[in-house]
This record gives C-alpha cells, sequence and structure tokens, in this order.
C-alpha cells in the first residue's frame, strides 16, 4: 500500500511500482519542489524512507521504471554501478551514426565528403563545403568516425592503401587505412563498450541489433 501525503499522494500503484504520476523531466523522472529546493522524487522518497543520501551517490532503480518511487526499489549506487546494471540487463544503448547526439554530419554527408576526398578536394575544402572543423572532416576521411560505414576512400595524403576488417564484436566491416589496422577493432562506439563490459564484468558479448 502507498503511503498517504507528499510525495506518495502524487503515484499510483502500478504492478508493484509507485509511478509518480506529476511532472517529470526529460529523462522520466518525477521532479517538484519541496520548500526551496527542486527534488527528483525517486530521491526524495529514498531519503524520506531509508534516511540521507550519501554525498556523489545516485539513487538507483532495480525495477527500471525511473517513474518508480517505491522505497523498495531504490538503491544507492554510483553511475559506474548503474552503468554495470545497464550493461547486464542489455538495456544500455550507444548511438552511432546519426542517432549519436554529437554528430556533425548525415550520413548522406558523411559519404559526399569521402566522396569528394576521391576527387580530390583538400580537407580545408571539404570542412568548408560542410560549414564543419578541419578536424572533423578528418575523422570522418581517416575513419576515426564513422568508421561503420564501409565505402572505399582516399587518404589525405595518399600514402596508405585502405583495407577493411570485420569489427571484434559485431563483425561489421570497418574500412580503415592499412596502418591502423592492427590497432583498430571496433566499428562503434557501442561495440567498444560492450567489449569493455565482457572484460570487465565477465558475461558474454551478443551483436548489436
Amino acid at each position: 500500500m502507498i503511503p498517504t501525503g507528499a510525495p506518495w499522494d502524487k503515484a499510483i500503484l502500478v504492478n508493484e511500482c509507485w509511478e509518480w504520476m506529476a511532472s517529470r523531466n526529460k529523462g522520466g523522472y518525477g521532479i517538484l519542489r519541496l520548500g526551496q529546493k527542486s527534488w527528483l522524487a525517486h530521491r526524495l522518497a529514498y531519503s524520506l524512507s531509508r534516511g540521507g543520501i550519501p554525498k556523489g551517490k545516485d539513487v538507483l532503480h532495480t525495477c527500471d521504471n525511473c517513474a518508480c518511487i517505491n522505497p523498495s526499489h531504490l538503491w544507492i549506487g554510483t553511475q559506474a554501478d548503474n552503468m554495470h546494471d545497464m550493461m547486464r540487463k542489455g538495456r544500455a544503448v550507444f548511438p552511432v551514426g546519426e542517432r549519436n547526439g554529437s554528430a556533425k554530419l548525415t550520413l548522406a554527408q558523411v559519404k559526399e565528403a569521402r566522396s569528394l576526398a576521391e576527387q580530390g578536394w583538400s580537407q580545408p575544402k571539404i570542412a568548408k563545403h560542410f560549414g564543419v572543423s578541419h578536424s572533423t572532416i578528418g575523422g570522418i576521411l581517416r575513419c576515426e568516425s564513422w568508421g561503420n560505414v564501409t565505402r572505399s576512400l582516399v587518404p589525405f595524403k595518399r600514402l596508405h592503401p585502405v583495407v577493411t576488417k570485420p569489427c571484434d564484436v559485431c563483425g561489421q566491416e570497418i574500412a580503415m587505412m592499412a596502418y591502423r589496422a592492427k590497432r583498430k577493432r571496433f566499428c562503434s562506439r557501442k561495440c567498444v563498450g560492450l567489449n569493455m563490459a565482457q572484460k570487465r564484468w565477465g558475461y558474454s558479448v551478443h551483436a548489436p541489433q
């Protein structure tokens, strides 16, 4: 049974979760103002029922429902604990390509940039064409970024042949300069994260979908 009074009066029972029904932030966590302080609802629920939250610690959910404020579903941990839990449950997402919020170009633009390099365009000219920095274009042409886009390219200095090799995790072909073949093993940050999880926590790694 959900207790009465704040903040419990703004929650309803959904299965075993006490789901927050008032305001939420973009991440789906309940938010409220108590006195002069703004709270995340689940942190306030933990503080009222279990005591204070140690400095630098997070309040995590065993139920994976970020709107839940049931104290029995909350536990104290670190951001590393949260990432470990996400990896273990298969909820970790590492957006690649256009789905990555930090991407400066679209897939079509990346392919065009590499095509322009093959036609002899210089790095500064390509960067100016797309309105991005030289380093952004350099990373794309060297396959340091967008390495999952397997398309032939001509390196700037044309000193090294381009080769392809399979990603160690998902098997997708990666295009790269030959001199980087021994060092580059993964097609995306997601595969890097899955490989690290396998080494650190020992559970099996599956190819990303």
